[in-house]
C-alpha cells in the first residue's frame, strides 16, 4: 500500500497521477493475490488480522478508502494516463536502444526557450500550463519535455533545409495572398444545397459572383465553424505553399478571378466541406529575401523537425507490440489494433476485460 506518502504525491501531481498510482497498486495486488485476501491456490491458514485499507477521507464518520479512490480514478482517467505512460515507455525503450540521454539542464533550457517563444517568463509559463491544461511542472517535464527532446535528438540528423525550402517559405510569408471568407458544413448534401442557393443569387451566367452581404448571411445560417461564423466567415489570408489538406484551399483560392466569386465545393475531411468567396488580393510585400533568410531558415528547420519527430514516433509505435489490458486492445507490430480477446483466446493468455462503461477496478481485474 502507498499510504500517506502516496497521498502526498497524489496531492502534488493531480488526478491523472492518482489514476496512475492507483493502477499500479491494483495490478500489484492482483498479481500477488491480495485482492482476495490470500495467495492464489493457497489455503488461508494465517490467523493474522487483515491489513486495514488506507482511508483517504471521512464523510460524517464514514470512510472513503484508497481502493475506492483508485477505482474511481481508473474509471475517469485511467485510459488517458495509461496512454501517456505507454507513449513515454516507447520513447524510453528507443532512447536506450540508441544510447540517447537528456540531462536536467537540457530540460530546463527547453522549458525556458518555450516560455520565451510565448513571451512569458519561466514561472508564468509553468503556471499557465498548470492552470489551462491541468499539468503540474514535474509532469510537464517528464511527460512532454523529456520525450520531445529525445525525439528531437533522433530526428535532427535527418533534417536538412534546402534552398527550395527557403524560397517556398519566402513566398508563403511575403508573396501574394488571397483574402477570402468561407462556409464550412459537415456533409456533401448540405454543401450542395448551400452552393445551389448561392448560385441562384448570382446575377449572371459564368463565374458565380455574389454580394458579400448574401454570403455572410449564408455563413450565419449554415456554417459549422464557430470561430469564423462569428466573423461572417472571415479567415486568415490564403498564401502559397500551404500544407495538405489546405493545399486544396490554396488552389481553389488562387483560381478565383473576381471579387465576390465563390469556389466549387472543397472537401477538407470526412466531415468538413468548404465553399470559399474571394474578397480581394493582397499584393506581395516589398521584403528582400536576404533580409529574412536566417529567420526563414530557422522557421523551416523547426517545422521540418516537428514533422520528422512525428514520423519517427509513429515509426516507433508501428514497430511495437502494445498490450493495453485496461482497454482490451492489442496492437501488433506494423498492424492495426485488434481486440485483445481474440488474441488472448488464441494464445491462452489471461486478458483484463475492457473498461467499457464500468467504474470498478476490482471487477475489471477479476
Amino acid at each position: 500500500m502507498l499510504g500517506a506518502r502516496g497521498l502526498r504525491l497524489a496531492g502534488r501531481t493531480g488526478v491523472g497521477a492518482v489514476a496512475a498510482l492507483a493502477a499500479v497498486m491494483l495490478f500489484a495486488e492482483a498479481a500477488s493475490g491480495q485482492i482476495f485476501g490470500r495467495k492464489r491456490g493457497a489455503k488461508q491458514t494465517s490467523t493474522r488480522a487483515p491489513l486495514q485499507e488506507p482511508i483517504v477521507a471521512r464523510v460524517n464518520g464514514e470512510p472513503i478508502t484508497w481502493r475506492e479512490l483508485a477505482e474511481e480514478c481508473l474509471a475517469r482517467k485511467g485510459v488517458e494516463v495509461l496512454e501517456t505512460m505507454i507513449a513515454r515507455k516507447l520513447v524510453e525503450q528507443e532512447a536506450r536502444r540508441r544510447g540517447i540521454t537528456v540531462t536536467a539542464e537540457e530540460i530546463d533550457r527547453e522549458i525556458t526557450r518555450t516560455a520565451r517563444r510565448m513571451n512569458l517568463d519561466r514561472e508564468q509559463f509553468l503556471k499557465m500550463i498548470q492552470k489551462e491544461r491541468g499539468i503540474p511542472p514535474d509532469r510537464y517535464a517528464r511527460d512532454i519535455v523529456w520525450p520531445g527532446l529525445v525525439l528531437k535528438k533522433m530526428a535532427a540528423p535527418h533534417v536538412q533545409v534546402t534552398e527550395e525550402d527557403i524560397q517556398r517559405a519566402y513566398q508563403a510569408h511575403y508573396g501574394e495572398k488571397v483574402k477570402c471568407r468561407w462556409i464550412v458544413v459537415e456533409n456533401l448534401r448540405i454543401a450542395q444545397r448551400v452552393w445551389e442557393e448561392l448560385r441562384k443569387l448570382a446575377p449572371q451566367d459564368g463565374p458565380v459572383v455574389v454580394d458579400p452581404a448574401d454570403f455572410e448571411r449564408m455563413v450565419r445560417q449554415w456554417s459549422t465553424d464557430a470561430a469564423s461564423r462569428s466573423l461572417g466567415g472571415q479567415i486568415q489570408p490564403i498564401s502559397r505553399n500551404m500544407a495538405p489538406p489546405f493545399d486544396k484551399i490554396e488552389r481553389a483560392a488562387f483560381a478565383l478571378k473576381h471579387d465576390g466569386e465563390i469556389s466549387s465545393i472543397i472537401q477538407l475531411a470526412d466531415d468538413a466541406y468548404v465553399i470559399l468567396m474571394r474578397e480581394g488580393i493582397i499584393p506581395a510585400e516589398d521584403v528582400k529575401l536576404e533580409d529574412v533568410r536566417k529567420q526563414l531558415e530557422r522557421e523551416v528547420y523547426e517545422a521540418k523537425l516537428r514533422d520528422m519527430v512525428t514520423r519517427i514516433f509513429q515509426d516507433i509505435r508501428d514497430k511495437a507490440r502494445v498490450e493495453n489490458l485496461l482497454t482490451g486492445d492489442i496492437k501488433l507490430p506494423h498492424t492495426e489494433e485488434v481486440p485483445a480477446s481474440a488474441e488472448g483466446a488464441q494464445s491462452g493468455k489471461n486478458v483484463v476485460p475492457a473498461v467499457g462503461g464500468g467504474r470498478s477496478g476490482s471487477k475489471i481485474l477479476r
